[in-house]
């Protein structure tokens, strides 16, 4: 049922088969991943940093299928606006 859900949230999120969406500037890059945590459930986790150091750090964002769509609807909303350019991932 779970892996259901989240094959429904990727199919309908236009990601990669990974779960997977990646931004990227010159020098910082930022990504948003849709997975299954520990007890089942659809989480947004998203995750920035340097292209070019170790700094940077990572964050759960929202929980459950709705809370997901509507967060990484926000994040590439914020990401355009700041001038990221997504990038193809896997």
């Amino acid at each position: 049922m779970q892996t259901l859900r989240l094959r429904t949230i990727l199919r309908n999120m236009h990601a990669t088969k990974t779960g997977i969406r990646r931004w990227e500037t010159a020098t910082r890059f930022y990504e948003a991943r849709v997975v299954s945590d520990l007890f089942g459930n659809v989480v947004l986790e998203k995750i920035w940093g340097s292209r070019h150091n170790h700094r940077g750090g990572h964050q759960v964002v929202a929980v459950g299928a709705a809370d997901c769509q509507k967060g990484l609807i926000q994040i590439e909303k914020e990401r355009a606006r700041r001038g990221y350019q997504e990038i193809c991932v896997g």
